[in-house]
């Protein structure tokens, strides 16, 4: 009796655990990106699927050296397989960080500021 009830609690810290980390849905593989546009002095996140999405969606913050600071977002976009959100920053410097989004939840976060400087 007292194997089958600890079984039983284990089972349930283990469907404790996974419930929040399966709890969107995603069609296929997701990929992230997080970076600086060079050319256009700007910088951006995409998310990437090997199928179509619904709900996909990014937060672009930005922490501006002076500062300041900026939040961005393209809003939710459905049918998709890529969606992309950036941010000129031209003659600026600072650092970005992401938040990713499929079926409109929380899927990721970049795992550290980045830095850019077009200052120079």
């Amino acid at each position: 009796m007292k194997k089958i009830r600890k079984i039983s609690v284990i089972m349930l810290v283990v469907a404790t655990i996974c419930l929040p980390i399966s709890s969107y849905a995603a069609n296929g593989t997701l990929t992230f990106a997080h970076g600086n546009d060079l050319t256009n002095q700007k910088v951006y996140g995409r998310i990437n699927s090997t199928e179509k999405e619904n709900g996909l969606g990014i937060e672009l913050k930005i922490n501006f050296s002076d500062g300041t600071k900026a939040s961005y977002s393209g809003g939710f976009i459905s049918g998709v397989r890529s969606w992309e959100v950036g941010q000129s920053v031209r003659g600026k410097k600072g650092s970005s960080f992401c938040d990713y989004y499929c079926s409109e939840e929380l899927v990721h976060s970049s795992t550290s500021w980045f830095d850019f400087d077009f200052t120079k």
